[in-house]
């Protein structure tokens, strides 16, 4: 009996990597009955005492396994609750989705991170003076679940904050963290399966971002030991491990800073700076660890 698998994205990042997320629907469908799900036409709960799934309204079973590309833990709790082998598991989703978390592990898996400050707008609220004492100016405010370069703000002076923090910009959760001076790029190592596939240094472009999806460029890197040991170390210190993860690190004088973790880490870099097929990739881990 072939295994189902379910490829989960939310309408925006499906319409953003469309390409990659057909290729692992087609790739999955070699050995498995593999199907695209956008997750806002889904929906699950209890009825009748049992774990029911609608899609666009009609019933369906529990897949064998899980892709999960939109961040969604409680979602992803629910596959695993229930049985469904799940990439990545939702401990993993939820400590890589809250920046906080992530210093947090990071902090106890030994690492360097810049000074941080934790905040949760329904407690505390940020005052620019009082925080660039704190960590200096000027600072980077990150809300806790930004991710791909997404809520992140330079914070120079007041008119500034007042400026990322209106409209609800900023969620309940985020950080505010010094600016690592002489930094000399943003490294993200790809980690699958807890083997390190590749890295990059990423640079800003016309902004202070390193993002290659918002102008920055990317170039290969090459660990050394020490740095593969920071890497190793932190995978090992998770309780709850990845499948496929990016791991993020500022180089600055010779140090290797924390930066952040990627759950749903994009593989543009892979394909463009080193021409890793990162769906055929990851399809053959994925059919390797679902069996």
């Amino acid at each position: 009996m072939r295994r189902t698998f379910w490829v989960v994205y939310d309408t925006v990042q499906y319409a953003r990597n469309k390409w990659f997320a057909d290729r692992l629907v087609s790739l999955l469908s070699r050995s498995s009955d593999a199907r695209l799900i956008i997750v806002e036409k889904l929906s699950c709960g209890l009825i009748g005492g049992k774990h029911v799934f609608f899609y666009e309204g009609t019933p369906e079973s529990l897949p064998d396994a899980v892709v999960m590309r939109s961040i969604y833990p409680f979602l992803s709790e629910t596959f695993e609750t229930l049985g469904a082998r799940v990439f990545n598991r939702a401990g993993f989703s939820r400590i890589a989705n809250d920046k906080r978390l992530s210093y947090l592990a990071a902090s106890a898996a030994g690492l360097k991170t810049a000074d941080t400050l934790y905040y949760d707008k329904r407690f505390m609220s940020i005052d620019t003076r009082e925080t660039a004492e704190k960590i200096g100016s000027p600072f980077i405010l990150k809300t806790a679940a930004g991710h791909g370069g997404s809520g992140v703000y330079l914070i120079r002076k007041d008119s500034d904050l007042k400026a990322s923090v209106s409209g609800e910009t900023l969620e309940n959760g985020f950080a505010a963290q010094r600016m690592i001076e002489n930094a000399e790029g943003d490294v993200r190592v790809y980690v699958l399966g807890g083997d390190v596939v590749a890295a990059a240094l990423r640079k800003p472009g016309s902004g202070f971002k390193s993002n290659v999806s918002l102008g920055g460029r990317a170039e290969a890197f090459i660990l050394g030991d020490r740095e593969k040991k920071l890497v190793e170390r932190l995978y090992d210190s998770l309780k709850v491990k990845p499948d496929l993860a990016g791991f993020d690190f500022i180089t600055a004088d010779g140090e290797f800073v924390f930066n952040e973790m990627e759950d749903v880490v994009g593989t543009r870099m892979l394909y463009s700076v080193f021409g890793i097929d990162a769906a055929e990739l990851f399809c053959g881990y994925v059919e390797r660890a679902a069996l």
